[in-house]
């Protein structure tokens, strides 16, 4: 086994929408979206779904959007999110 580099894009396969949560970085955020995302070589990755400024909008998922990895920092830790491709900032 071996680390590969990967480009960070993919495309929504599932969502849910989520209304109540039990971790405390995620209450100002309520409601947002999980996704899981297909990513380039078949990896698949689940987590949030926001937009470039962070916030989650109000656009809805749907399946076979293209998303962009990325990382946010929440409650203390660097987490793994999406963003809709065509939306993605480089940072």
């Amino acid at each position: 086994m071996e680390w590969v580099s990967h480009p960070g894009t993919g495309r929504i396969v599932s969502f849910t929408e989520v209304f109540r949560t039990t971790y405390a970085a995620f209450e100002s955020e309520l409601p947002y979206w999980i996704v899981m995302v297909e990513l380039a070589p078949g990896a698949v990755l689940v987590s949030n779904l926001v937009r470039a400024d962070g916030s989650v909008g109000d656009r809805e998922p749907r399946i076979g959007d293209a998303v962009q990895l990325t990382y946010r920092e929440r409650g203390g830790a660097t987490v793994p999110v999406f963003e809709w491709a065509e939306q993605a900032v480089v940072r």
